[in-house]
């Protein structure tokens, strides 16, 4: 039988929480920055009433660890932890980089993603993604880093993210110029079915709640 799954994003300026029951989806997404505390335990309760299921009924919460916003990422993750702790269920840690570059795959085919984020302080949170890989194989060490200073393998790069929106011109001459750049998707964001997809098609295991260390990266910037 397959798992029931919750899951939920609040790393960057998007809201997400999304569950699954066998094939069928149901997600609640928006963008909507300095919401997320206030929207994400009324929208659980939203989607486990629409399932007719109640926190009992979910075998896992997964969650993505970041990077993205230090308090967005601390909201998501101590709200699944409660979750967790409240129903005796393990928790599922997903990359924040790695759920966007899905994202970012499924809207446009490419295969090589660079999943990048506004970390502030003229710098990028940096992630790259194969996706001829399940769920898109990590090719470098997600980081912290200047645009101009990103470093990737060999071949063409679709750029995705808030963060290629804020530091294209940047980026691209990090890249040598726009022959290793495929193209850029500046609005585009993790969300709460992509970690939840990437959980599913990687089997990831649940860990005990207590056991997640967010993926912050640095110190915290607001």
């Amino acid at each position: 039988m397959s798992q029931v799954l919750l899951a939920i994003d609040t790393a960057t300026e998007a809201f997400s929480v999304a569950l699954s029951q066998g094939e069928e989806i149901r997600e609640v997404f928006a963008v909507a920055p300095r919401e997320h505390a206030r929207r994400l335990l009324p929208t659980v309760d939203e989607l486990l009433s629409e399932a007719g299921l109640s926190m009992a009924g979910v075998d896992a919460i997964v969650v993505t660890r970041g990077p993205g916003s230090f308090t967005g990422v601390r909201i998501g993750i101590a709200a699944a932890q409660g979750l967790a702790l409240g129903a005796d269920k393990g928790l599922i840690p997903v990359s924040t980089l790695q759920a966007l570059a899905l994202n970012a795959w499924r809207e446009t085919g490419q295969s090589r993603v660079a999943a990048l984020l506004d970390a502030r302080m003229e710098q990028v949170y940096a992630g790259a993604f194969d996706f001829r890989q399940p769920a898109g194989k990590p090719v470098i060490d997600e980081q912290v880093c200047d645009p101009a200073e990103l470093t990737l393998p060999g071949g063409d790069w679709l750029l995705a993210g808030p963060g290629a929106l804020a530091y294209g011109p940047s980026l691209r001459a990090a890249l040598d110029g726009n022959d290793r750049v495929a193209g850029e998707l500046g609005d585009c964001y993790p969300s709460a079915s992509a970690a939840l997809s990437i959980a599913r098609e990687l089997n990831l295991e649940a860990v005990a709640p207590d056991a997640i260390e967010p993926a912050y990266l640095r110190a915290a910037v607001r």
